[in-house]
Formats: structure tokens, sequence, C-alpha cells
């Protein structure tokens, strides 16, 4: 016998049957069929796409893209896989592709499947291609190419205007000015705003575009293709030639910052006071004094007096025509003038400040004024001369006081119905301050019967005045009875004559009046 060897080398996946036929020089049997059947096994890959487009994607550390690939084992066996990619590239030679199992061999058993992440990570702005490479261990597929594409999307930031002159500000003024900040990139941009302050004025940020607001430490995304507002807040804080830098720094370093350059010029009014104590004098109490102090604005901007205001103990006292607050505007070379009022409300010396605030410092003016009064007072208000006699004249005396700060000039009259039973001397004085006198007042009746009557003594300040009630009464005389008179024997053609004594009996000096004498 012979030994026969059959080979099977199949070229397809799957069931495979065939006849194997002997031809022999035997008679009998001159062909001999043998069946023979066999199983052809082999791996096959399939994949969800050959084209990756990534897109647009930022250039940063912290931006990648990512896409997922589906590789699927059609055959009947496992399959082996290993992945390699390569890249054509613009400048930089750093492959931007890359998948999350890339070295690594990967099986897969049959009808199952395996998803591989692509990785696009951009070094820089541009358009990229590039290929992955997928070896297998399938003879009808040895390797499948995937294309690959994308493009660096890079951010870029310009400014307009690039340089601010905002002219001559006067220190303690503010300007307003607005920048354009636009993003001429492919991707977004992060910008943070910084401010590089000289010390002679001071910038702010006051907000960025329409929608948010910011200090120096706020940061504010563009939308590639757009741009933002930047308002700006100068406020002049003293003389001479000044600048300040805004820096725009955008959060990815490979974008260049840019800059905005603000310079002023500050001109410095200078406030020179032409009073700075006001004395008002004397004025009387619940009258007004009016003063004025002129403000020259000797310096090269414009004065702002800011607040016009009365401190100290009697503010009470004085008054700035200007109110208390006010916005007074003095051009370089000019004046304006201020008037201050002192009103006392009553006797004493007053003191006080008013202070002018300026946009160059704090101007103050000493204030005093003297508020005189007078203050008429009697030591005794009511009078009662008693009984008196007719034609008699009684005398009492009445202190007069000014106990006020101020002299008066008085008028002593008698008022009622009995004035005339009274006099008074003198009728007029002067008072100095604190000054007294003496008024006499007399009782003179002319008639029996009780008199009363109203001193009335006025200043020639309508406000003071004094007054002093009299009274005092005049009573009868009263006769006594002499008796009888006795002559006794008298002869004839003699004269025999006797006294007879009438004796006043009255309490007072009223004279007893023989008024008729008959026998």
């Amino acid at each position: 016998e012979e030994n026969l060897t059959v080979e099977f080398t199949p070229v397809t996946r799957g069931d495979s049957d065939v006849l194997i036929n002997i031809s022999t020089n035997a008679t009998r049997t001159p062909q001999v069929s043998i069946p023979a059947s066999g199983t052809g096994i082999a791996p096959e890959i399939n994949v969800s796409t050959q084209l990756i487009q990534f897109g647009n994607v930022p250039v940063s550390a912290s931006n990648t893209q990512s896409e997922v690939l589906n590789i699927q084992n059609d055959g009947n066996t496992d399959l082996s896989i290993n992945i390699s990619s390569n890249s054509s590239i613009t400048t930089n030679q750093v492959n931007p592709f890359g998948t999350n199992r890339s070295g690594q061999t990967i099986i897969i058993p049959p009808d199952e499947q395996e998803n591989l992440e692509t990785i696009f990570d951009p070094p820089e702005g541009g358009n990229f291609a590039g290929s992955l490479t997928i070896g297998t261990n399938s003879s009808f597929t040895e390797s499948v190419e995937i294309r690959l594409s994308g493009v660096g999307a890079e951010g870029a930031i310009s400014v307009q205007p690039e340089q601010v002159d905002l002219g001559n500000l006067t220190i303690g003024d503010s300007e307003r000015t607005r920048a354009l900040v636009e993003n001429n990139g492919t991707a977004l941009v992060t910008v943070s705003p910084q401010l590089n302050n000289s010390t002679d004025f001071n910038t702010t940020l006051d907000d960025f575009g329409s929608i948010t607001r910011f200090g120096s430490n706020n940061n504010i995304t563009i939308i590639d293709g757009t741009s933002e507002s930047l308002n700006l807040n100068v406020t002049q804080e003293s003389g001479g030639n000044d600048n300040a830098t805004i820096i725009l720094v955008p959060e990815e370093q490979s974008i260049q910052n840019q800059t905005i350059e603000i310079t002023t010029t500050g001109l410095v009014p200078t406030a020179d006071i032409s009073r700075t104590d006001v004395d008002f004098g004397d004025v009387a109490v619940n009258s007004t004094g009016t003063e004025t102090v002129s403000i020259n604005n000797t310096g090269s901007g414009v004065l702002r007096v800011n607040r016009v205001n009365i401190i100290g103990n009697d503010t009470d006292e004085f008054n700035s025509l200007a109110g208390d607050s006010s916005d007074i505007a003095i051009d370089a070379r000019d004046q304006e003038t201020v008037s201050i009022q002192f009103t006392p409300t009553a006797q004493g010396e007053f003191n006080a400040s008013l202070n002018l605030t300026t946009n160059n410092g704090t101007q103050t003016i000493a204030l005093n004024g003297t508020g005189i009064g007078t203050n008429l007072s009697v030591n005794d208000s009511a009078i009662d001369f008693g009984e008196q006699g007719n034609s008699s004249v009684t005398t009492r005396d009445v202190a007069v006081s000014n106990d006020g700060n101020a002299e008066i000039s008085v008028t002593a009259t008698i008022e009622g119905t009995d004035a005339g039973e009274f006099a008074r001397s003198p009728e007029t004085a002067t008072l100095s301050a604190n000054e007294t006198t003496t008024l006499s007042l007399t009782y003179e009746p002319t008639s029996v019967a009780a008199h009363s009557a109203l001193v009335n003594i006025s200043g020639d300040s309508a406000n003071e005045s004094a007054s002093v009630s009299l009274s005092g009464r005049s009573t009868p005389p009263d006769a006594s009875e002499p008796g009888d008179v006795q002559f006794g024997f008298v002869p004839a053609e003699n004269t025999a004559t006797e006294s007879v004594t009438l004796e006043n009996l009255g309490a007072n000096s009223t004279t007893l009046e023989v008024t008729d004498l008959n026998i």
C-alpha cells in the first residue's frame, strides 16, 4: 500500500466539499472517488467609517477633540489588530492625531466589536490631514486606512483705538471713553483686562459689552468673528502729563496681548479766598447781617466747589446763601462770590466755620459775630402813694435798668383817667448796656378821690418796654367843734373879744378851708 497526502488550503471562509478521484489500471475499479470536506476560517475587519473629520478645534493645552471609531470582527476566528497613525501637517512636525490604544494589540473575537477613540490635538492654527492604519491578522484584509482631518482653530484679538488721548482734565474730574475689542481668529478668546495705573490718575473698567460687569479680576469670552466694547472711566488725580495702560491678556498664551495707552494732561485749580476770617460785628437779635467772600481761581483748571457747609457750635446762627451742597464751577483766572448771613437769636458772641470743599482741597473760613439787644426792667412794678392831701406832693423813685448789651433810648409816659394826678421825671433817657437810671414819680392830687394811672416805659426797639402801675388816695379835711363863746358882761359901747379855735382833724395834709362865716 501507499499513503496519499491530501491538503486543504481554503481561499474563503466557510465549508468546502470536494471529491478526490483516483484513476487506476485495475479492470474492476478503474476509478475510485473519495469525498473530502473542510471549513475555511479567517477573521474579517469591519470599521464604522474610513473618514473622520474633527472640524474646528481650539488650539489649547486643555482643548482636544475625540471621535469614536467602531471596529467589528465579522470573521469566524479571533481578529488581531494594531494601530499606527501618520499625518501631513503644515509647519510644526508634531503629529496632532492619536488614539487611546496606540501601540497596543487588540484581540476581537468573532462577531464582537471594540470602540477606538481617535484624538485630534492641534499644536497650532491651520488645516491638518493624516491617516490611521489598522493592521490585522486577516489574509483577506491585511490593513485598513482611516483618513483623518481637522482644523486648529485659534483666536486673535485686536483693539481700536490703541491710543486714547483725553486731553486736558482738571483734577477730580472724570472722563469716559470706549474701546472696541475684536476677535479676528477662528476660536473663542477669553480675555482678562488688567490695569497698569499711573499714580496720577485712576482708571476703572466699568463694563465689558452690555451684559458683563467686572473689575480688574474678571474675564470675558469673545466669540470668534465678534467684538465687545470696553468702557473706560478715567479720574484725574494730579496735575501734569500722565499716562496709563490697559493690558488685554488672552487666556491662551499663544495669543498676543493687546494694549490701550491712555494719556491726559492734568490741570490744577487753585482757590484763593479773599477772607479767611469774617467778623459780622454787632447785629441786633433776630436781625440779619450779610458778608461776602470772593473765591478766586488762580490755577489752570476749573475750580469746582462741591460743597459749602457750616460747622461748629453755633451753626444755627449762620447761613450760606449757596446752601449746604453746591456745584459752583469757576474757570481759571475767574472768581465767584459767596454770601454768608448772621442772624443771632440771642444776645452774646457766636462762632462757627464755613468749609468750602473743592476739587483741590478744602478751604476754611472762620465766622464770628455778636448778637446785641436790650432788656428793660424796673425794680418796682406797682407804687401805692397811700392817702395824701389835695395839692400835696409825694415823690417815689423807680430804678429803670437796661440789662442788655446794646444802648437804648427810653420814653416814660403816664396813661389813664387820672394821669393828671401824677408826674414823672425825666421823660426821656438813654441807657447804655447794663446801665440803670432813676425815674422819679410824683403824686399831686387835685381832688378828693382815689386815683390810679400807668407809667409806660418804652424803648426805641419795638420789643422792649416796662410799666409801673400807680395808685393813691386824697382824703377830705375834718373840722373840730369849737364850743360856745361866753362874752360875759360888756358895758355899752364897749367891744369884747373872744377867740374861737377851729381845728382840722383830718389825717392828711388836705387844707381845711372856711368858705363862709355868718352870725
